[in-house]
């Protein structure tokens, strides 16, 4: 079962292979994520470094998670994994 959300929000899988929802990811991401303590330097990876990271061979689209406002609304938060063989 999937965690449980506020009512105002519902998950959705993200599917990396349409441009409008892979720049919702960038747009996500590089406003709202830094990589420093003081968020003096955010990350600004392009749309092209994204689906590459995302989509290694093997990946899984169900494992690129997002949490949207309900009702197909904007994205507010993105989970993702990929698979890896560690020996």
């Amino acid at each position: 079962d999937p965690y449980p959300l506020p009512a105002q929000f519902e998950w959705c899988t993200c599917d990396v292979n349409d441009a409008k929802e892979l720049q919702e990811i960038y747009t996500l991401l590089t406003e709202n994520y830094v990589e420093d303590d003081d968020s003096m330097f955010r990350f600004d990876y392009s749309t092209d470094f994204l689906e590459w990271a995302l989509k290694p061979p093997g990946y899984l689209r169900q494992w690129h998670l997002g949490v949207r406002v309900k009702g197909g609304g904007k994205l507010v938060g993105f989970i993702t994994g990929i698979p890896a063989h560690i020996q």
